[in-house]
């Protein structure tokens, strides 16, 4: 299966993440705090949004970053906050405006850029790279929104903790289905070198993901996903990093510079005003 690796980083990420967050509530005095939490409707919705942002989003992800290159899944993916919008015209009945309609029409154009050619390297399947990171990009814009009506009554370090529980026991599951249970092993036990490196990255994105739940309370929704979403910049910058090290092959072209760029000026236009990207929600 070609999503069989995928599935298994990704599972292995959130199992790190998973420990890092059960480590640091416990400490706390929060896992009791989990029980009630998950009888409650928001604590319920959270458990969705983990399932959503995990397994969905997360193996979208991974996927895309195997089949099309970390540089262009990145920059792709970042129009989750773009999909959030969206989902809240559709299904909250937001009101848009003139700009919210520019920065779509950026978000598509900077896509449009980004996928005209073929990247450098051995990429054979490098259009269903793209088409998962675009589900990647939908299933992390669901969970934004779901996200912040969770934390809206839960505390963030308990709906962070519910959302890595769902997400790692779906991913549990799922591992042997696709046949990758000597993979995750091995990965665990044969190579602890490939699981700390996994680790590494999944205490970074832990810790990313428990800052962006407490902005949704901070800056409001909309904002939090808008700054967000500048990862793709920075995943551009690492990689860069990385091809120099030689550990990864890329190529900074103007055509990818310019992409990315287009496509960071729709997400903002999209969802905030710019003027107001950085003056904090009256609470």
């Amino acid at each position: 299966s070609l999503l069989t690796i995928p599935i298994v980083v990704g599972a292995l990420h959130e199992l790190a993440a998973f420990l890092v967050f059960t480590f640091r509530n416990g400490k706390d005095g929060k896992i009791p705090e989990y029980l009630r939490a998950v009888r409650t409707v928001p604590g319920k919705v959270v458990l969705l949004g983990g399932i959503v942002g995990g397994p969905f989003a997360l193996t979208c992800s991974m996927a895309g970053i195997l089949f099309a290159g970390p540089a262009y899944s990145l920059a792709i993916t970042s129009l989750y906050p773009v999909i959030g919008a969206l989902l809240a015209v559709l299904f909250l009945k937001e009101k848009t405006n003139l700009r919210f309609w520019i920065g779509i029409l950026c978000c598509v154009l900077g896509g449009t850029v980004l996928g005209f050619s073929h990247p450098d390297g051995n990429y054979p399947h490098f259009y269903l790279g793209i088409l998962f990171s675009l589900l990647a990009a939908f299933g992390w814009g669901a969970e934004g929104t779901i996200g912040a009506f969770g934390t809206d009554t839960l505390d963030p370090n308990v709906s962070v903790g519910l959302r890595n529980c769902a997400s790692t026991f779906v991913y549990l599951v799922l591992v042997p289905i696709f046949g990758g249970t000597k993979i995750f092993l091995d990965a665990i036990f044969l190579h602890p070198q490939a699981f700390g490196m996994v680790a590494l990255a999944a205490l970074a994105g832990s810790s990313s993901l428990w800052y962006w739940y407490i902005a949704f309370g901070m800056t409001g929704v909309s904002r939090a996903m808008a700054i967000n979403s500048t990862y793709s910049l920075w995943g551009i910058v690492f990689t860069l990093f990385l091809s120099l090290t030689g550990a990864a092959h890329f190529t900074l072209t103007g055509q990818l510079a310019a992409g990315v760029a287009i496509m960071v000026v729709g997400i903002v236009l999209v969802v905030a005003n710019p003027k107001e990207l950085l003056r904090l929600r009256n609470n």
